[in-house]
Order: structure tokens, then sequence, then C-alpha cells
């Protein structure tokens, strides 16, 4: 797994098309990141932005060979295997869009306030930043796999669905991704943190049965 994982990785590289999330989750970073703003409030654009990049990730990593290389690759290690591992490394993607944003932002607003970054709660809402930020990369990369593979063939509906489940994942009440950004948003303090690791746990749950059912649909169409 980890061979095919760096293989689904160096495709996307290699190529263009990770630029178009990327420049997506970098506006909406910039637009969020306003001078003065409170940390708390840059970390949590940074967290709104990981969604619908990751979701997009997942979109591009999945498509990103032609059918005939694809077919040879899934016959040599089978169809549930290169499905898992491209999730892994739309995952991986976005972890680390996660974990460039967070520390950007930590930085930034260390140097403009040195006094902020040796304030006590300082480290916790760091780590509550990246534990948001994980979860908003599950739920994204959940659903761009859940859009991609049942619908690989029909572009027209898969891209504005995609798009449009990624915002609901943001705004719609009970969502881990809204969760994560609400609780992140209201950090440091002890239910804000109870709220976050709820949220990261449920983003677990919703990406490993999206992995599950999107691997399933994967062989069985193979």
């Amino acid at each position: 797994m980890p061979a095919l994982t760096a293989y689904r990785l160096g495709l996307l590289f290699r190529s263009a098309r990770w630029l178009p999330p990327f420049l997506l989750w970098a506006a909406i970073v910039a637009i969020g990141s306003t001078p003065g703003q409170p940390f708390a409030e840059v970390i949590a654009y940074n967290c709104m932005a990981l969604v619908p990049a990751s979701a997009w990730t997942a979109r591009v990593v999945l498509l990103a060979e032609p059918d005939a290389s694809r077919a040879v690759l899934v016959a040599a290690r089978g169809p549930v295997r290169v499905h898992l591992a491209s999730i892994a490394a739309a995952a991986l993607v976005g972890t680390g869009l996660a974990v460039l944003g967070i520390g950007a932002a930590g930085a930034t607003v260390g140097f403009a306030d040195p006094a902020l970054a040796t304030a006590a709660g300082w480290g916790t809402m760091l780590a509550a930043g990246l534990a948001a930020g994980v979860a908003c990369v599950l739920v994204g990369v959940a659903i761009g796999a859940a859009c991609t593979t049942p619908l690989e063939r029909r572009p027209g509906i898969a891209i504005p669905a995609t798009g449009i489940l990624a915002v609901a994942a943001l705004v719609a009440a009970g969502s881990p991704a809204q969760a994560a950004v609400t609780g992140v948003a209201d950090a440091p303090g002890p239910e804000a943190n109870a709220a976050l690791l709820a949220a990261l746990a449920s983003a677990v749950l919703v990406a490993s049965v999206a992995a599950a059912g999107t691997a399933w649909w994967s062989r069985a169409r193979s």
C-alpha cells in the first residue's frame, strides 16, 4: 500500500492537476487572513478551505490515469488496493495543506505579536487547529470519493455534486466539518476541545465508510 500511495502521489505532482485545488485553498485562506483578525478565525478559514480543496484533490487523484494504464495497475494490484491508495494519497495532500496553512498562520501571528505566541493556550489552539484541519480533510476526501467513483463517467453530475456537498458539509448542522470549524473558532476551552475530538472521530467514521463503500463499488465495477 505505501508504494501504491507514493505512486499515486507521484502521478499527481508530475502533472499540473494539483494546482487548481491548491489555488482554491490558497484563495479562501487569503480572503480569511486579514491583518488583525483573531487567530482562531484565521484557523477556522484554513479549515473551511480544506473541505472543497480536499474533495477536488480526491477527484483529481482518482482520475489521474488513462483508462488503459489504470486497467494494468488494477490487474496487477487489485481494484481495492488501487482505490484505497488513491484515497490515502488525497488525504495526505490535504493534511499537508492543513499543516502548511496552520503553521503559516501561527508563524505570521506569532511574528506580529510575540506575546501571543508565548501566551497560555497557544499550543492548545495550534493542536485544535490541526485536529479541525484533519477532520475537514477527511470529510472533503470522503465527498470527493463518493462523488467520483460511482459517477466517473458523468462529470456533468459529479463535479457540481462535489461542490454542493462540500458547501453543505460546512453549513449543515451535525456535519463533522461544520462542528470542527465551529469548535476551532471557539477554542481553546474544555467544551470546544471536546467538540473538536467528537468532530474528528465523526470525520474518521465518515471517511472510513466512504472509502469502504467506494472501494466496494470499484471492485464490483471491475
